[in-house]
């Protein structure tokens, strides 16, 4: 009895020490996005800036944004379609797959 309680202490200690992990991962993946959003926004705005007369600051935001936020309605619209396609399929079709 102890020895399962051990093992389950155990088993939850290296859980938590994981998510944990997993957490500071999906922190330093989203701020690295945001870094290069930033730059290439940079970039864009200064080459803009140099052919149409617009506001370097503005377009520099407006192009992160965009940078930043495009490919997240992407991925979010390809999860959000794979969770459709998932829900139409019929109880005996996933009986046959498992």
């Amino acid at each position: 009895m102890v020895d399962r309680e051990a093992e389950a202490e155990a088993a939850s200690r290296v859980a938590r020490r994981a998510i944990r992990r997993l957490g500071l991962i999906s922190v330093g993946l989203v701020l690295a996005a945001a870094a290069l959003a930033a730059g290439g926004g940079w970039l864009a705005a200064f080459l803009l800036t140099r052919v149409v007369q617009v506001s370097f600051g503005a377009a520099w935001v407006t192009l992160s944004v965009l940078f930043f936020l495009g490919p997240t309605v992407a991925v979010v619209h390809a999860e959000w379609r794979e969770g459709r396609r998932g829900a139409g399929d019929s109880a005996t079709d996933r009986q046959e797959h498992e």
